[in-house]
């Protein structure tokens, strides 16, 4: 969740017009990611999970004129200063994310083959949609 937080802010903030590097804040989140001891397979599942929910945010909230409101600027600079400041957690408020903006983003898991249990050849994981 907090790769979607972070990514999502990033795309909000970019549509906004904050002047920020999305570069460096991913990789600070990154790094904070890391810090916390995800391993080398884990980091490249939340940074392709970053990107590609930044993308689908980005893509969703472009043709909407109207989305930098006084309100909805006001979130997002206070979770863009928060998160510039190495802060990504998710935050009272920020623990339900818009579902409208995450909808059409694939959420799958990998989970055991059973088939690999009676033939070695097969896959030994398969990935499911959720």
């Amino acid at each position: 969740m907090r790769a979607a937080q972070v990514s999502a802010v990033s795309a909000r903030a970019a549509k906004c017009g904050y002047n920020f590097d999305p570069t460096r804040l991913k990789s600070n989140f990154l790094a904070a990611e890391s810090a916390k001891g995800a391993s080398v397979q884990d980091m490249a599942k939340i940074e392709k999970e970053f990107d590609t929910i930044r993308a689908k945010v980005a893509d969703t909230i472009t043709p909407d004129p109207d989305f930098c409101s006084d309100q909805r600027t006001r979130t997002i600079k206070a979770d863009l200063t928060r998160h510039m400041a190495g802060d990504f957690s998710l935050g009272v408020e920020n623990k339900k994310i818009d579902e409208r903006l995450l909808a059409n983003v694939p959420r799958t898991r990998e989970v055991l083959n059973r088939e690999f249990l009676l033939d070695r050849n097969a896959p030994k994981t398969k990935r499911i949609e959720e």
